[in-house]
């Protein structure tokens, strides 16, 4: 046991070690990644997934009325959302949504956690404005084991600046299986312009619901659901495989008119 413990922190420290630099992104080049704010601060993050549908997770949304959270895409400062400031008509929980120990603790981590937002008004999709593509086939991680990169996008800010326009930074990772191999939930060291200390651990939540891509195409593989601070200070993240819940998703943008503004 003290092996497998000893060979693990040899592992984290290494991945720790060598993470790639981040590089800023064009929103305009990921334009389906929006930020969720909660008065006037950014709270979470969310995909698009149709025009008047964004996914993200249960925690972002749990608890909170829908008209007072707002989405924004190319992360605009309030208040000037103009046409970027949609208004959030309902939200979907996951009937499984499950926390498994304590929220930012190590080792926690939690289950189907996915959401499903619907806005009062659609988006004006079009080229410069398009859904999220989902990885629908188990392709993108056939390279899990080879210790392959994946790429994480997520949003950065300065610090203690809550107004602050918010820039998508992207780098690559390397994914972990989290729990059993029929689990779900895969981990990933996030790259250091993320792990931005306990002292900063907000602004890090703020990223649940960014995307990890498969570095050959701009397809979503899961997004970012809890988050924890590993003993050496660095930010371990847990991320959900989307590919699960595709159907569940589905099913409920189709009957989403139909309920109520909570469920």
């Amino acid at each position: 046991m003290k092996t497998n413990s000893l060979c693990f922190m040899i592992l984290l420290l290494l991945r720790i070690s060598h993470h790639a630099r981040s590089e800023r992104i064009k929103s305009s080049d990921l334009p389906f990644i929006v930020s969720i704010w909660l008065n006037e601060k950014p709270h979470c993050s969310g995909l698009i997934y149709d025009s008047q549908h964004v996914i993200t997770t249960t925690t972002c949304v749990q608890g909170i009325s829908p008209d007072s959270l707002i989405v924004l895409y190319q992360g605009i400062v309030l208040p000037y959302f103009n046409e970027t400031q949609y208004s959030v008509e309902s939200c979907v929980t996951h009937p499984s949504y499950s926390q498994i120990g304590m929220q930012g603790k190590s080792g926690s981590y939690t289950r189907a956690d996915i959401a499903v937002m619907r806005l009062v008004k659609p988006f004006l999709l079009s080229y410069r404005l398009r859904p999220a593509s989902f990885k629908q086939s188990r392709e993108g991680l056939t390279s899990l084991f080879n210790r392959r990169p994946y790429k994480y996008v997520g949003w950065i800010r300065r610090a203690h600046v809550s107004r602050q326009p918010l820039v998508l930074h992207g780098a690559n990772v390397t994914l972990d299986r989290h729990g059993k191999k029929e689990d779900t939930h895969y981990t990933a060291v996030l790259p250091a312009i993320y792990s931005c200390g306990l002292h900063r651990f907000t602004q890090c939540w703020e990223n649940r619901g960014t995307p990890i891509f498969a570095k050959t195409d701009s397809q979503v593989m899961a997004i970012l659901t809890d988050l924890s601070i590993t003993p050496n200070g660095a930010i371990l993240g847990t991320f959900l495989k989307v590919r699960k819940y595709m159907t569940w998703i589905q099913q409920t943008v189709d009957r989403n008119p139909f309920l109520h503004p909570w469920n």
